[in-house]
């Protein structure tokens, strides 16, 4: 724990880290043991040295920007396509650290001869460098931070494609890269509920339409079951093992087998840094087991622990990484309970890291979870698999694993859209920590000492409800300007959110070429939207629409998809307007559309109509005008 808590000085709360470090240093004093007090001493400042060497290579690096030509190696399966945009992570072939690489193909053949591709690629570009950008909103989505956690600093802006070139690489990373594209390609040509399935819980893959068809799986806390995880390389391993023990192999030759085709899985996964922690742990567990090592789960949990953050100083900042770990932990802790009660704690375990980082959770979740998980590796991954054979050789049974597939989804999105979101906002970091840590004091609470268990718990519900109390009615108003890119967007609540009012949305303007078409895609998910739910609002009483340009009122679908909206107000006129009745189309019935002139009197509105004067057509001319003190 000594790396995390140094990780956690040097890239998080200062004073936290501060603090935790104390803690350690203390328990190590009545602990009295010196060889490990003098090992963890040891390993601490090792690893501080290891962030303080990985911070000034990264410094390094950003410091070169600027207009560049550069030949880049990617293979297909890392690349991301949205119409005729396309990014990727890789490393041009004269340095040893990656960037962000992004633009736009010339045509609809080079588009087509990269889909196409299983090989790698060699791209040679004109383009410019620069440094990630930092976020100008509070509780913004932090790309740069994201990137720094995974030793990234730079982007690059594809000006123009020079040329593409596939490459052979005899490799076994290349020739596990190349069956990965060709396992996406034939993904492709599937059903779209079964592709989405086998893309996600076979290769890692998660496609854009995969949010908007699978909405019940993020709502309801399943997400991790589609990342490739500690489950999916326990039924990978189990897998393997029937197939060795058929065929005979002798123990040797079967670990030999095992920890290379969990290597070659790691990397057709997609070689997550979340992924790291299940890998290394089902590696030491397969060598533990033949060597008949005394390993326990918390050693092993640990060593993998401090192994990866030596790699990525910074992981343990992610959200992935975070619940791959925390969830690990906890079924150390919980091994000895009820299959009900170590779901029921696991799941409790996991709100802290939820909330802090999506600000919403859905009570529901806990129940779910507690009836789907066991489906999944018992029913869902058998009919991928065999879906995936049947869809190679005969397509017989294809169509009714679409259909059981569609009707199981269907439920999914159904127990999603139920009343109980709760919009929970961003707690204090330390409100996090004294969460996790009395969440964990549940779990290693022996069963003998229910009174124990249970002043603890009270404790941990009096914090979450208390937090919950104070980010929701706030003794004091804000006006708050957003920076979305283009365009403005203005905040207006008041004490203890008696009402909200949101001005414009924001939006930008869709260029491209004419031959795609990309996924529409709204900058305010990660800057207004984000923002107004990690201060605890669900809802807005009344949202402004100054007219109909785009980057006015572009986001509105966005804004009604992802929250309550009561009344949105929009000058006279603009309900005759089929672009924007067509961004409000999908609003729900409780939401009023409400055409106002200046003689008009919207009831509670915070803010005084002074134009338009007459009806008009939603431009500029026509702008609603507001006026408050």
């Amino acid at each position: 724990m000594a790396s995390l808590f140094v990780s956690i000085f040097f890239f998080g709360d200062h004073m936290l880290g501060i603090v935790l470090i104390a803690l350690i240093f203390v328990r190590l004093v009545f602990l009295k043991n010196l060889r490990v007090m003098v090992c963890t001493v040891l390993i601490a400042l090792i690893f501080s040295a290891v962030c303080l060497v990985n911070n000034a290579r990264l410094a390094n690096q950003a410091r070169h920007i600027g207009d560049q030509k550069d030949i880049v190696l990617v293979y297909p399966d890392e690349i991301k396509i949205d119409g005729d945009q396309f990014n990727f992570v890789s490393k041009n072939n004269h340095e040893s650290q990656r960037s962000v690489y992004y633009g736009y193909f010339n045509s609809v053949e080079e588009l087509r001869f990269v889909q196409k591709s299983t090989q790698p690629l060699l791209f040679k570009f004109s383009g410019e460098y620069s440094q990630i950008n930092s976020t100008t909103n509070f509780n913004q989505f932090d790309a740069k931070k994201f990137y720094h956690h995974q030793k990234i600093v730079r982007q690059y802006k594809v000006k123009e494609i020079l040329a593409i070139k596939r490459q052979k690489d005899l490799s076994i990373n290349g020739f596990v890269h190349q069956i990965r594209s060709r396992f996406n390609q034939h993904c492709a040509t599937l059903p779209k509920l079964f592709r989405l399935y086998a893309e996600s819980l076979v290769s890692g893959v998660r496609e854009n339409d995969f949010y908007t068809a699978m909405t019940g799986v993020t709502d309801l806390g399943l997400l991790h079951v589609f990342s490739i995880s500690g489950m999916h390389v326990v039924y990978f391993l189990g897998l393997i093992e029937k197939i060795f023990s058929i065929l005979g192999l002798p123990s040797k030759l079967k670990l030999w087998l095992k920890l290379h085709l969990l290597g070659c899985y790691y990397i057709f996964s997609g070689g997550a840094i979340s992924l790291f922690r299940s890998m290394i742990s089902g590696a030491i567990g397969l060598i533990s087991k033949e060597y008949q090592l005394s390993l326990s789960g918390i050693d092993i949990w640990s060593a993998v622990l401090i192994a990866n953050l030596f790699l990525y100083p910074e992981a343990l900042f992610m959200l992935g990484v975070q619940l791959s770990y925390g969830l690990a932990l906890g079924l150390i802790l919980c091994r000895n309970y009820s299959y009900w009660r170590q779901t029921l704690l696991l799941n409790i375990f996991t709100i802290p890291f939820l909330i802090y980082h999506v600000f919403e959770w859905h009570p529901l979740s806990l129940l779910i979870n507690i009836i789907f998980l066991p489906i999944f590796p018992a029913v869902i991954f058998p009919i991928i698999i065999v879906g995936l054979i049947d869809s190679s050789l005969f397509r017989i049974f294809l169509p009714m694993v679409e259909l059981g597939l569609t009707y199981f989804n269907n439920l999914l999105n159904w127990l999603g859209n139920l009343p109980g979101m709760i919009t929970f906002g961003r707690p204090n970091i330390w409100i996090v920590t004294i969460l996790i840590c009395l969440s964990i004091f549940v779990m290693i609470e022996k069963k003998s000492k229910p009174v124990g268990n249970f002043k603890i718990s009270l404790i941990w519900m009096s914090v979450f409800f208390g937090t919950f109390l104070v980010i929701h009615f706030p003794a004091h108003g804000e006006v708050t300007m957003f920076d979305i890119g283009q365009g403005d967007s203005f905040l207006l609540r008041e004490p203890f959110n008696r009402k909200v009012t949101i001005i414009d949305t924001g939006g930008h303007l869709a260029f491209g070429q004419k031959w795609v078409k990309r996924q529409p895609k709204y900058f305010s998910v990660r800057t207004s939207i984000n923002y107004l739910k990690s201060i605890g609002i669900s809802k807005i009483d009344y949202l402004c629409v100054s007219h109909q340009d785009a980057d006015h009122c572009g986001d509105i679908p966005a804004f009604l998809k992802e929250l309550n909206v009561k009344k949105v107000i929009f000058p006279e006129g603009m309900q005759f307007n089929s672009s924007f009745m067509k961004k409000v189309e999908n609003r729900g019935q409780q939401t009023q559309l409400i055409p106002v002139t200046d003689n008009t009197q919207v009831n509670g509105l915070p803010l005084q109509i002074l134009h338009p004067f007459v009806s008009g057509k939603g431009e500029n001319k026509d702008s609603m005008v507001l006026y408050t003190k």
